[in-house]
């Protein structure tokens, strides 16, 4: 009789625990996303620094893009298809106050997409292939999205 109550009471316990866990979750979820930049007078803008395009690169090759940005946001790079799953897209920045950061190189496959955080300052975006004996064309787009005042 004592070990079933016991496991009842961790049955009830666990079931608690995991609504508490499960509303406090949605609860900051909820209020993380629907912090509003306006209040703080920033606005998000969207800019495409290179449209729909393709590209291509030799064996084990990739393909750079470098930008200068204004403002803290993130790129966003999208690999609509390729044509080797073993494309990957790597994002490296260097900030004007001189913080250098980057994101490794991330996987895509022959479609994914990468999106990270930036810091203005000079950026590059990597866009290749891990292939060892033939080349790769991929489809891609590139985005800037970042928050300034009006």
């Amino acid at each position: 009789m004592r070990g079933s109550v016991v496991a009842v009471l961790l049955v009830v316990s666990f079931l608690i625990g995991a609504l508490v866990g499960y509303y406090l979750g949605y609860y900051m979820n909820y209020h993380i996303n629907n912090f509003s930049v306006q209040s703080s007078g920033l606005h998000q803008y969207t800019e495409t620094l290179v449209n729909y395009t393709s590209i291509s690169q030799p064996a084990g090759q990739y393909t750079e893009y470098t930008f200068t940005l204004n403002y803290p946001g993130y790129i966003k790079v999208i690999v609509y298809s390729s044509t080797t799953t073993k494309t990957y897209i790597q994002i490296t920045g260097y900030s004007i106050q001189g913080i250098s950061y980057t994101s490794g190189q991330v996987d895509v496959g022959d479609s994914g997409n990468l999106s990270y955080p930036v810091l203005p300052g000079s950026v590059k975006v990597d866009i290749g292939n891990y292939n060892l004996i033939n080349g790769a064309t991929e489809q891609i787009e590139i985005i800037y999205v970042y928050y300034a005042s009006s």
